[in-house]
């Protein structure tokens, strides 16, 4: 889940720009407000794809991720 957070750039430190750009992601009609059917919705389809994901992948390379072991 931290991925999802990590996103401008995607360097695994949490910036202010990191939780603007994930607020934008979750702002579906982007209107600068995420309203509670758009946090439902993003969550959601979230939720659902972390339970048929095949173990803990994600789209950083282990030298970015810096333990090929995980959190």
């Amino acid at each position: 889940m931290y991925d999802e957070y990590d996103i401008a750039p995607a360097d695994h430190h949490l910036k202010q720009a990191d939780y603007g750009a994930f607020y934008h992601k979750l702002d579906a009609d982007h209107d600068g407000t995420v309203q509670r059917f758009e946090w439902i919705s993003w969550w959601s389809q979230k939720f659902a794809s972390l339970e048929t994901a095949n173990a803990h992948t994600h789209g950083q390379a282990d030298s970015i991720h810096g333990n090929h072991h995980c959190h």
